[in-house]
């Protein structure tokens, strides 16, 4: 959930760049890997936007694999709503005049939110996939170990 907005956040700023510069984003690529071989003290937002883009991946990655489960009707529900919320935000321009940073901090702020939202409505929503079965059975088989009997001995 928090990993999709982190990821959306790095996109966004990405392509911030992107129209900023009017590069291609083949020109984006090769600057970025071109700075990597430069001294850190002038390059270290390179590696940071790098981090941030690995470590919202991993964030993404695990939480796909661990969350709490599906079917969460309140929390699709609230998923929907902040989705509404922040999709109107960036349809109706919900900014501040005459500030355009503030409007740029704004912009991204919503886009992530908005696709922290939709994930966290595709993990309320989802099935139980093609494993639940087996896991199922397997919980049933771990516990089944602690209530078996003894054996009976013979003197």
């Amino acid at each position: 959930m928090w990993g999709s907005a982190l990821l959306a956040g790095c996109i966004y700023f990405a392509w911030s760049v992107q129209q900023s510069f009017r590069a291609s984003w083949a020109d984006l690529v090769r600057i970025y890997f071109g700075a990597l071989h430069e001294p850190i003290e002038t390059t270290w937002a390179f590696y940071a936007w790098g981090g941030g883009m690995l470590f919202g991946l991993l964030w993404v990655t695990v939480g796909l694999r661990g969350s709490r489960g599906p079917r969460d009707i309140m929390g699709a529900f609230w998923s929907l709503a902040w989705l509404a919320l922040f999709a109107s935000a960036l349809w109706y321009g919900w900014y501040v005049d005459g500030y355009p940073g503030v409007n740029w901090w704004l912009k991204g702020f919503y886009i992530a939110f908005c696709t922290m939202a939709a994930m966290h409505l595709f993990l309320c929503v989802r099935g139980p996939g093609r494993g639940a079965v087996r896991l199922v059975q397997q919980q049933i088989a771990q516990q089944a170990k602690t209530f078996r009997l003894g054996r009976r001995r013979s003197f």
